[in-house]
């Protein structure tokens, strides 16, 4: 996933979270701004 982000709400890192997408499945961290998963890593 990639955006354009100038500030997130939550960051989650060091975790293990399954992203559905087939290209990257599971991320080591997400970004969450208005409800909304913005960014994954």
């Amino acid at each position: 996933m990639t955006a354009a982000i100038t500030s997130a709400d939550i960051i989650f890192i060091n975790g293990r979270f399954t992203t559905l997408d087939r290209q990257n499945p599971v991320a080591q961290a997400v970004a969450i701004a208005g409800g909304r998963f913005v960014a994954d890593r």
